[in-house]
């Protein structure tokens, strides 16, 4: 089954930055396993890019060159928060590439 590309509506009130928005720990969260996933499919796939989520009908993507760099982002924040299976299977990406 094809991944489903996640759509987001970002409304901020005049005292929110997009920097608050991505230090806010759910956000975090989707967007590291948006990220996962996303290269993961583009991997399978074969794809030169991956789009991740789209936020007020942006689309937010990565070109392959950045998949690794990116993965390696990844895999420091899921150290962090010892979810080492997740750590595993980004490393494995991280091989295949």
């Amino acid at each position: 089954m094809a991944r489903v590309i996640p759509v987001f509506r970002l409304v901020l009130d005049h005292d929110v930055s997009y920097s608050d928005v991505e230090q806010n720990p759910y956000v975090r969260d989707v967007v590291m396993s948006e990220l996962v996933d996303a290269v993961k499919d583009g991997i399978k796939r074969r794809r030169r890019n991956i789009s991740l989520f789209v936020i007020n009908d942006y689309i937010v993507g990565l070109d392959k060159k950045e998949w690794k760099s990116s993965l390696q982002s990844a895999l420091k924040y899921y150290e962090i928060k010892e979810e080492y299976n997740k750590c595993s299977e980004i490393v494995n990406l991280i091989k295949s590439l």
